[in-house]
């Protein structure tokens, strides 16, 4: 997803004085985190698997990271993980 504008304070745009296309969205997560080593996680949660699989042809280290909602295939988000 590309940002496509920064809105300031005041509620102003004040995109020009970022370059958009290297701009990141943060996001306040609720709830608990699970690391995605712990025992079964993956096993049990196939979408899981198959987002370190795509993670993985990115060159993407998941195999640290944590993971909120991890048993729900369209809320989980992967957090602290390494890129090369």
């Amino acid at each position: 997803m590309t940002i496509g504008d920064v809105i300031s304070a005041a509620e102003d745009s004040i995109s020009k004085d970022y370059l958009l296309d290297c701009c990141y969205k943060l996001e306040l997560l609720n709830g608990s985190d699970l690391k995605l080593t712990t025992n079964g996680l993956r096993a049990n949660n196939p979408h899981l698997e198959e987002a370190q699989r795509r993670f993985h042809k990115l060159s993407i280290n998941v195999l640290d990271a944590s993971v909120f909602h991890a048993t729900d295939p369209s809320r989980f988000k992967f957090i602290d993980f390494e890129m090369r």
